[in-house]
């Protein structure tokens, strides 16, 4: 196995990463900074504005879980397959994992 050697990034690649974690974290539906949008500063009532919108929504999903602990249960089941199993396609893998008989249960 190849020992892994620690890589300073140039200034044009640690940009470039940073541009590629904010177009991931937008395609990802994900939230930016709660401080900032687009380099302007949010208003200290749009901060509370969104820390409000945050708390409501884990709170929405934290029931939501609760009412269907077998959803956990599913989606644990399912993570620890993908890391046993390592695919290289995760799409393709999901596909099967969950298009097998219920009764089948994990390999």
């Amino acid at each position: 196995m190849a020992e892994a050697t620690a890589v300073s990034p140039t200034p044009s690649t640690a940009a470039s990463l940073g541009n590629h974690k904010d177009s991931l974290r937008s395609s990802l539906g994900g939230a930016r900074s709660p401080t900032s949008v687009i380099g302007s500063p949010l208003s200290e009532k749009q901060v509370q504005q969104y820390q409000t919108a945050q708390k409501a929504i884990l709170a929405e999903d934290t029931a939501y879980l609760s009412s269907y602990p077998e959803l956990t249960t599913l989606l644990a089941t399912f993570c620890k397959a993908v890391l046993k199993e390592k695919p290289s396609d995760v799409r393709a893998f999901a596909k099967e994992y969950f298009n097998r008989p219920v009764d089948a249960g994990p390999e």
